[in-house]
Parts: C-alpha cells; structure tokens; sequence
C-alpha cells in the first residue's frame, strides 16, 4: 500500500511538472509565431509524442498556423486548410470538446487514409479554448498505439484551456499593436518613443521618417540627440530628467534632416511605459516656416528702427567726422603756407583723427550687425552687454531730447542663454517708446518736464530681472492688456508700426522669458522683463 501511494504521488509530481513546463510555454511570448513555436517543442518534450499541429480559426475555417514532426507531403491541402465541421479537426471547433484516438484505425474520417499513411496510430484533438470560445485545435499523434494515459488525457484538456489563453493574449497584442501602429501613423506630427536613459530611438512613425528624411531603420539605430543641428546638452540633460508630473516642452530647436538641411520644431517630452520598460514619447512640431516669417519681420522692424534712430545716428557719427574734418582743414592750411608742423603737435592731431575714425568705424560696425538678420540659436550670454550697446547708438538722441539716464546694472548676474543681436532690438523698442512716451507728456503739457529714463539689472528667484522705466504719459488701464498685440498703437499716426512691443513680446518668450507691465496714466511705465538664470556651468 506505501508503494502504491509513492508511485501515485511521484506520478502525480510528474504530471504537475509537465503541466507547469507546458503552462509556462503558453505564458513565453506576445508574438504567436515565436509561442506556437515553443508551445510545440514543449508539447512534443514532456508528452513525448511524434508529431503536433496547431489550427487557428480565420474566417471561419481552420488553418494550419504550426507544425512539427510531420513530412512535407502531409501539409498537403486539405490538411493545411480546413472547414468547421470538416473531419475530426472541423468536429472538435464546431462542438468545442476533445477527441482522444488511442488507435486511429477507430476514426470515423475522410481523411484518415492521410493520417495512416503518414504513419500515425494514435492522435488527441484538444479544443484550444478561451474565455468560452474556441480559437482552435491542436492535433497531437504518434507512431504508436496507446501512447495517451488517463493523467495525459486531463493534462492535454487542461494545456489546451492554458493555450488558448496564451493564444488570445497574442491575439490581443496583436491587435492593440496594429492599432496602436495605426493611430502613431495617423497622428500627422513626427512622433518617436525613445529610451530615457541612452535617449536611443525605439520606434518612430511614418511623418518622423518623412519630416527627417531618415528610413525608420536609421531611425533606429540613432540617437534623438543625432536630429539636433548640434549636441544640445541642455536638451539631453531636461530630457533625461522629465519625471512623470513634469513633461517637458521646449521651444524652436534647430534639428537637421538627412539631407543636411535645417529646420525648427517644438519639441514635446513625457514620461510612459513602453515594452516592460521607461521611455520617452516625444512630439515634434515643425514651426520652421513660422520661423522665417517671424525673422522677416523682426528684420522688417530693424529697418523701422533704423528708421527712427537716423536723425541720432547721424549726430554720433557727425562728430568724430568735425575731429577729423578740423584736423585735415589744418593739415592742408599748414601745407598752403608751407609751414612746419611742429612733431609733438602733428602726434596729437593723428591720434585724435585715428581716435575718430575708429569711433566711427564701431558705430558703422555696431548698425551693421544690428541690421543683419539673426538666427533664433541661444547662447550662454550677459544681458548688460545688449543694453550697453544701444547706448552706442541711442545715447546722442537720448542726450539731444534732454533725456537724463540712471544705469544701474548688476555686473556679477549670472549668464542667460539668448542671443545679444535680437535683446538688443528688444532694449531699443522699449527705450525708443519710452523716449516717444516722454515727448508725449511734454507735447499734451505744453511745458518741459523731467524725463528720466531708469534702467536696472538685478537677480531675483534665480530669475535675471532687467526693468526699463520712464517718467512718460503712462498707459491708459483699457488699453493695457493690449499693448503686446500686433499692429496695436497708442501713439500718433505716422510714429509706430504697432509691432515693436509684439515683437520684443515673442524674442522673450523664444528664450524662456517673461515680460511685464506696471503704468499708471500721467505718471509712467515699467517695462519688467525676467528671464531663467544659468545657474550651473
């Protein structure tokens, strides 16, 4: 009696043990070629049988997704192909139960003289079933007779339950994936999903191949850090830190395409799970042309000022022009008389003239790369150099409308990352309007008042703050909110295109900035502008 229960229970461990290695095939793959693949090996293993095929229900008929053991002339149509209903297979998907042959000469079936002359003696036919419905059939046979026992009978019943829902997974899978595919492909901006860590490219849709100019298997083998025009470690830094309450979105990134071409985009960041591990999904708006019309008319507005600043201009470069006038009047009147000039003499003259006509020469020089068109790269930079520079060219118009200026610049802030050429434009809008709101007050006062134009630099909550004040007439409260709009003006016909503070809005908000208002109406305006310090090195 204690032998017999050791044979039962050593038998009954045996049976677990196959069950477990034929369950954990069914759980190996979402993809169905690789399961049915290891589904049979492990079937054929553990139950030691000569042959095995797996049908799938498509369309309402049987078809043949996975064999092993058998010779090529038995995947002759009708066996690959089959109707529910038809034969021994088409019995057990219609009636959903198994058909266990332990002598196959037993089997009632037009097909039987297949089966014999292949060699087989034995077969099972297991309903692959899930969630109540037959996805298809798994036909089990042998060269020998008898090869199925009572516990392999169960087991077959029960591993075709477990494969059935291995099956369905796959098919799940595959569906959510085709219509996942589908909709990355529907979506018309590029769209990648990349490794958090490496930043490598996993996946990436149709647009992102067109709009980059790369086949999706280049794709996959680059970085998306390999888009941008130059290693952008800023960008791989934010990328590389986007937790999932902080997506990320950075603005206009210059990227290049195969063809080495240029262009702009948006770039949108967050955090998913993708294939059992963290990635990125990055969105990319191409604002390229958006850009060019933008520097069209930056550039348009650069003219306007130029415009606006001749009448200045042309008082800065009159004088070094009187210097050098005066000295060569001198030299030819020295010449006339046929007198000597005394040596001492002569080295002051020439190096007052050399003096002006490099002062003249900075001033040409200085108008000349304002006037030039600008690209929206950034770059680590000191804000104080931008408003100093406009005094080189605004300070005899300020000094010849009688404006006082307090400069009150922080020389330790740390560094912003922007571009000099376009916050320059932005210093000269606001002083030029500041200018135009002082005259104002002095026209509707018909009196001279004191006109104070303030600038101040200062860090405040790691955030580089620069305020341009001035003692104007102020902003009317209605009209306020207003001022940023494109071709909005307050001022008088013929003295604004109503584009410089539109402008100057968008340069600051390219660079991560922020720009307020504080007037009141008859006393004056402060223009308050901030922008992210950089910190780290």
């Amino acid at each position: 009696k204690l032998f017999w229960s050791f044979v039962e229970e050593m038998e009954q461990r045996l049976w677990l043990s196959k069950l477990n290695a034929i369950c954990a095939a069914a759980s190996s793959s979402l993809e169905l070629e690789n399961l049915l693949k290891v589904i049979a090996s492990e079937v054929i293993r553990v139950l030691e049988v000569d042959s095995i095929g797996i049908y799938l229900i498509k369309d309402e008929k049987l078809e043949l997704a996975h064999a092993e053991g058998y010779s090529l002339e038995f995947y002759q149509s009708p066996i690959v192909t089959r109707s529910i209903g038809d034969g021994l297979l088409g019995k057990v998907a219609k009636e959903g139960l198994p058909l266990i042959f332990d002598d196959l000469t037993t089997a009632e079936t037009s097909y039987l003289e297949m089966a014999l002359k292949e060699g087989l003696k034995s077969a099972a036919y297991i309903p692959l079933i899930s969630k109540g419905k037959v996805l298809g059939v798994m036909r089990v046979s042998s060269h020998s007779s008898h090869v199925f026992s009572p516990h392999d009978i169960s087991l077959l019943i029960i591993i075709g339950n477990r494969i059935g829902e291995g099956i369905n997974r796959c098919q799940l899978y595959r569906f959510s994936e085709e219509k996942y595919r589908f909709l990355f492909n529907a979506v018309p901006n590029p769209i990648f999903i990349i490794d958090k860590e490496t930043l490598k490219i996993l996946d990436a849709n149709a647009r992102a191949e067109e709009y980059y100019g790369y086949p999706r298997d280049e794709l996959l083998e680059m970085s998306f850090a390999d888009l941008e025009s130059q290693k952008d470690k800023e960008l791989i830094s934010c990328l590389k830190s986007i937790s999932k309450s902080q997506p990320f979105f950075c603005h206009r990134k210059r990227c290049r395409k195969r063809s080495g071409e240029f262009l702009y985009a948006d770039i949108y960041a967050c955090l998913a799970n993708y294939m059992e591990r963290e990635v990125l999904i990055i969105v990319t708006a191409d604002v390229t042309e958006l850009v060019k019309k933008e520097t069209h008319l930056i550039q348009a507005a650069k003219v306007s000022t130029l415009g606006q600043m001749a009448s200045g201009i042309a008082h800065e470069l009159n004088q070094p022009l009187s210097v050098i006038k005066a000295g060569s009047d001198f030299f030819l009147k020295m010449i006339r008389k046929g007198e000597k000039i005394d040596e001492k003499e002569l080295r002051i003259i020439a190096e007052e003239v050399g003096a002006q006509v490099d002062r003249a020469s900075e001033i040409i020089n200085h108008l000349r790369n304002f006037a030039r068109a600008s690209d929206v790269r950034k770059a680590k930079m000191d804000i104080n150099a931008p408003i100093r520079d406009v005094f080189r060219m605004l300070g005899q118009q300020l000094r010849l409308h009688q404006i006082e200026v307090e400069l009150n610049l922080d020389e330790s802030l740390p560094p912003i990352r922007a571009d000099h050429n376009r916050l320059e434009q932005v210093f000269i809008n606001l002083i030029i309007n500041a200018m135009d709101a002082m005259e104002e007050k002095e026209e509707k006062e018909k009196k001279k008042i004191k006109k104070i134009l303030s600038i101040r630099s200062y860090l405040e909550d790691k955030k580089v703050v620069v305020t341009v004040s001035d003692t104007g007439v102020g902003i009317p409260e209605e009209t306020i909110n207003r001022v940023f709009e494109p071709f909005f003006t307050t001022k008088q016909v013929g003295k604004g295109t109503g584009l410089g503070l539109s402008i100057s809005y968008g340069i600051i908000k390219e660079y991560g900035g922020t720009i307020d208002i504080k007037s009141e109406e008859g006393a004056g305006t402060t223009f308050i502008l901030k922008f992210p310090a950089c910190l780290t090195q």
